[in-house]
């Protein structure tokens, strides 16, 4: 009786497996039954049909379209692994990771208000002023 008991509670998970199982074919995470690409971070939150499906870099097309913004980015890079690398001793200096943080907090900064100032000089009747 335990037998038959044991066999028939293994046939049951094994169809119940198989049926509620999704068929991958050997797909990627990412990825669709119809291959196409999931919307993943890099796509989510930009509208995604405007954009590649594919992940590009940094959220970003590949190409450089403000040089200020690429170099705060670089710096923000720098800065942020040199945090990563103070947070890593024993003892860290918390007036350095406060100084590295508000030079981060600095440069994200700047970079949001030139993005506002393109913003709005691409927006008609608008007027910008370097001030």
């Amino acid at each position: 009786m335990k037998k038959i008991m044991i066999l028939a509670g293994a046939i049951t998970m094994l169809i119940g497996t198989s049926i509620f199982a999704k068929n991958m074919d050997g797909m990627g995470v990412n990825q669709t039954t119809r291959g196409n690409y999931a919307y993943s971070t890099c796509v989510a939150g930009r509208g995604g049909h405007h954009f590649s499906r594919h992940c590009n870099v940094g959220g970003r097309m590949g190409y450089v379209q403000n040089k200020e913004i690429e170099s705060n980015r670089i710096a923000i890079m720098e800065k942020r692994v040199e945090l990563r690398k103070e947070m890593l001793k024993d003892n860290p200096d918390w007036n350095k990771v406060e100084k590295l943080n508000q030079e981060i907090a600095s440069k994200r900064a700047s970079n949001q208000t030139i993005m506002m100032r393109e913003r709005a000089a691409a927006t008609p009747n608008r007027a910008v002023t370097n001030s």
